[in-house]
């Protein structure tokens, strides 16, 4: 009886200490675009056109993102507003960031990256965005690659709100979450199930209660 207490105490102390115990989590999300894929313009970023990609938000921080726009091999002039947007409980888009970039100093078909120093905070939700506009007039504006034929879910691109095939070529990075593993728990969890339905949710919810109580209960009459 005292060496099954013991052993029970140990395990319990060993299971309260991997919950206090320091970590560093990467909640990332790489996509990879197919190299053979088409690549198509968007069409021009000019004054009045909202051009937003919808993504999902799979890390607490953001630290940079890198777009792929094209410049249509000439000179552009003007400004392009790079914002980073949340969805509210109504599904409206709030920027947490806006950024204003000449568009001089945009490339051609390369990546533009804007980095975030320190990283921008993501408050726990299903999707962020990032949203362009510009001042230029037709025929001086910028445009964002895409593919049209490559789609992933809980991504979407919109030109004007209005859904299109395909997605903008970007790549989005995240700091790392670090703390205690008991604190990390509910971004894990939000992360982890962020494309289920919320009853789904609760069903997995109650699944890993049930289980994590079995294995308590049979770890004390053990």
């Amino acid at each position: 009886m005292r060496a099954r207490f013991v052993y029970s105490l140990l395990l319990w102390a060993g299971l309260l200490a991997v919950l206090v115990w320091p970590v560093s989590l990467t909640l990332a999300d790489p996509v990879a675009i197919p190299q053979d894929a088409t690549m198509v313009p968007s069409g021009e970023i000019a004054r009045g056109i909202t051009v937003r990609q919808q993504l999902p938000a799979p890390g607490t921080a953001l630290s940079s993102i890198s777009l792929l726009l094209g410049t249509y091999h000439r000179a552009a002039s003007g400004w392009l507003e790079i914002a980073v947007e949340i969805a509210d409980r109504d599904g409206r888009w709030i920027p947490i960031s806006r950024t204003s970039v000449a568009l001089s100093q945009i490339p051609d078909t390369a990546p533009y990256t804007l980095t975030f120093s320190p990283p921008l905070p993501i408050p726990p939700t299903v999707h962020l965005a990032i949203a362009l506009t510009s001042d230029a007039p037709a025929g001086e504006a910028v445009s964002w690659w895409t593919v049209p034929t490559w789609t992933k879910a809980g991504y979407q691109l919109s030109i004007d709100d209005r859904l299109n095939t395909g997605n903008a070529i970007m790549a989005a990075t995240y700091a790392n979450a670090r703390g205690p593993l008991l604190k990390m728990l509910p971004a894990v969890w939000q992360r982890i199930t962020v494309f289920l339905d919320p009853s789904w949710q609760g069903v997995l919810l109650l699944a890993l209660v049930i289980g994590i109580g079995t294995g308590g209960v049979l770890l004390v009459r053990w």
